[in-house]
């Protein structure tokens, strides 16, 4: 019935969202040189915003004029880009002020995207106040997947995993814990389509053992214990040898995280590179019935070969008999011309290394380069179902967030 009122939220039900601008995130992001002090000062704006309840750029105002720091030092982009004569700290703050207003905008409008791929008629999408975006989807039923859909940033990566470094990283992040003496408190593949070869899996192979069982692996099921050698190796004790490369049992995890944190606090991680968990947790047949759960974790490039902005036309479908994916889910995708020119070059210098696809960061796959890719063409599997590559791909389509934003 083309002409029947439309119910809202009131009658028929549904979703009301209350979502957040992540500021902070923002501010970083348009940075053009970031350290520690700059970080500091942010995450001191963000708190004293939260105890007061005030905006965040007055406090980011106050604070940089406390502590004698000339914002100019950080963004002097800015002043190019709005053709500024005066750029001291509250003229840059003034700019940054417009810059949350953009980011507001723009995330109405690739939200309202995502909403209408996800089929609900007549969303009520607006502002409110500074930060906030008020959404309402009267009549939707699945309100987790609506949630993730929202939330989602859709930041893609293509980054280099430096497989030669994880020795000598693992040996000096384990000496740095020893001298710290620190307590703790507490099936994915991608493939291309070349234009001039049938199987996409000749030129990226899967990383992961075809049955996911490793026949001789050493260590300790005992998972109320510490794990082996942590007096010796606090560090690398805590990952196992995998298919995808290394994991941390599922006990171990929250533990290892809060490594990560205070290694990363301390600065210790050799610069260019950083950890990167996989999307899901991974079940691994240790012998005959008997299985644990980890979850892999990479160490991949600081630089990204290739970021969403150069993706085009990604589409969910199911990939065809024959194929390496036959029956799944998959997502294709392109590149723009400047994107596929990038990936061409750098898979053909890093021929018999490993690439890891990173959305949202979180790696779904981490398969060798077996050839140079002359196109952009890819595929990206490892999806749990049909709903999960839908989504991604209708996310990656409207769009990546300038800044995360958070259902309050």
């Amino acid at each position: 019935y083309p002409n029947a009122i439309k119910l809202g939220l009131d009658l028929q039900g549904g979703m009301y969202v209350l979502l957040e601008l992540d500021t902070p995130t923002l501010v970083t992001k348009i940075t053009d040189k970031i350290n520690k002090k700059i970080e500091k000062i942010i995450a001191d704006s963000e708190q004293a915003s939260i105890d007061n309840n005030t905006d965040f750029f007055d406090e980011f105002l106050f604070l940089t004029d406390q502590a004698d720091t000339r914002l100019s030092k950080y963004y002097p982009n800015l002043r190019k880009l709005n053709n500024s004569e005066n750029f001291d700290n509250k003229a840059i703050i003034e700019i940054l002020k417009q810059s949350r207003s953009d980011a507001i905008s723009s995330a109405i409008q690739i939200l309202r995207n995502r909403i209408d791929e996800f089929g609900v008629s007549e969303p009520v999408i607006q502002k409110l106040g500074l930060n906030r975006i008020v959404v309402e989807l009267a009549g939707i039923q699945d309100s987790n997947r609506a949630r993730k859909l929202i939330q989602r940033t859709a930041s893609l990566e293509l980054s280099l995993v430096m497989d030669e470094r994880l020795s000598t990283i693992f040996s000096k992040l384990d000496n740095f814990l020893l001298s710290d003496n620190y307590q703790s408190s507490n099936k994915d593949t991608i493939t291309v389509l070349p234009s001039d070869k049938s199987n996409p899996e000749e030129i990226l192979l899967s990383s992961k053992s075809s049955n996911n069982q490793i026949d001789e692996l050493s260590i300790n099921l005992n998972l109320n214990s510490e794990p082996e050698n942590i007096k010796e190796n606090p560090f690398s004790s805590y990952l196992i040898q995998v298919s995808e490369g290394y994991g941390v049992l599922k006990p171990y995890i929250n533990k290892f995280n809060e490594l990560l944190n205070h290694i990363e606090a301390s600065d210790q991680l050799p610069r260019g590179g950083r950890f990167v968990w996989g999307n899901s947790i991974q079940e691994l047949r240790v012998n005959e019935g008997q299985f644990i759960s980890y979850k892999p974790i990479y160490y991949i490039s600081d630089t990204p070969a290739i970021k969403g902005g150069v993706i085009r036309n990604p589409s969910a479908r199911i990939s065809p008999p024959g194929s390496q994916n036959a029956g799944q889910w998959i997502i294709s995708l392109e590149m723009n011309p400047k994107g596929a020119k990038k990936w061409s070059r750098f898979t053909g210098s890093n021929i018999g290394k490993r690439v890891a696809i990173v959305l949202d960061d979180k790696v779904y796959m981490a398969p060798y380069i077996n050839d140079q890719i002359p196109t952009g063409q890819t595929l990206i599997s490892g999806l749990d179902n049909s709903e999960e590559a839908q989504d991604i791909a209708n996310v990656l389509k409207a769009g990546e967030l300038p800044a995360p934003i958070k259902i309050i």
